[in-house]
């Protein structure tokens, strides 16, 4: 006796053996490569002030504060960059409140609006150390915590190349800074070169920051201060705090020197940006 055979239904693909895609992983590509244009400018600005704070410095020596110390202008520069890794934290903690596109609007916004108040207050020290160097540090607080994050989340195969286009925009802001800060001060005044700087930075700025979408939850890494009762990481944070120093100390003082050396602000431009490209 022959039996039929049986036929055998094809399986049932359910909505649950489907693999589905997670909605976190990084698309490495897409609207991801307009995020990194974001990031581009954004840090463009923010190393722009650092890389021409010398300029400044010295401009406003010779100008509006002639009667003021190196060593006390210098503390504006060095509160700016201080501030700006030191409320970090605080700024990774209110940007997963508020969100990416709110938290880089904020810090472009305090950044351009601290250069325009510091066009206003080029005459006082104590003025310049609130609108300059307070302004500077909480806004690239924001800012550098986006730029260094935001990469992250939009690649993972490529983003290697993201971040070097990211940092790539800090290298040209550093340099460019130098240069066109040097003929700014000479053509137009230290005020008018601020006031430049502030509406170039929030016209460029606040537009490219609205471009920004949230993708994923950024990572959180719990702050573990158990981890400075080891001996070794505590020396490693110690040298890094003062290896560090060499990388600012010569933007903020060389163009200075070179002034009381008697040589002329072109000469002084040009030893900076060979100090820059030479570091980029």
């Amino acid at each position: 006796m022959e039996l039929d055979p049986i036929a055998i239904p094809d399986p049932i693909i359910t909505e649950s053996d489907t693999p589905t895609e997670d909605p976190d992983t990084p698309p490495d590509g897409g609207y991801g490569w307009v995020i990194i244009f974001v990031c581009f400018i954004h840090t463009f600005w923010i190393n722009l002030w650092a890389g021409s704070w010398g300029i400044l410095q010295a401009a406003l020596l010779r100008t509006t504060l002639k009667g003021s110390s190196l060593s006390a202008l210098s503390f504006v520069g060095s509160l700016g960059v201080a501030l700006g890794p030191a409320l970090g934290i605080p700024a990774i903690r209110i940007v997963r409140i508020i969100g990416a596109r709110a938290g880089m609007t904020i810090g472009i916004v305090i950044y351009g609006l601290g250069c325009l108040a510091s066009s206003w207050a080029v005459g006082s020290l104590v003025g310049l150390f609130f609108a300059c160097g307070v302004s500077y540090g909480i806004g690239s607080a924001f800012t550098d915590t986006l730029y260094n994050t935001l990469p992250v989340l939009w690649f993972k195969k490529r983003l290697g190349l993201a971040n070097g286009i990211v940092k790539l925009g800090g290298s040209f802001g550093a340099l460019i800074g130098a240069v066109s800060v040097g003929y700014l001060t000479e053509g137009v005044g230290v005020a008018w070169t601020f006031r430049i700087l502030g509406i170039a930075s929030l016209l460029t700025g606040i537009p490219t920051a609205l471009l920004i979408k949230d993708h994923g939850a950024p990572p959180e890494y719990p702050v573990k201060w158990s981890v400075f009762r080891d001996a070794c990481f505590s020396w490693h944070f110690a040298a890094g705090a003062i290896g560090i120093f060499p990388i600012y100390a010569p933007t903020f003082f060389l163009p200075y020197i070179n002034n009381a050396l008697g040589f002329s602000n072109s000469t002084s431009i040009a030893t900076l940006a060979c100090l820059l490209i030479g570091g980029t």
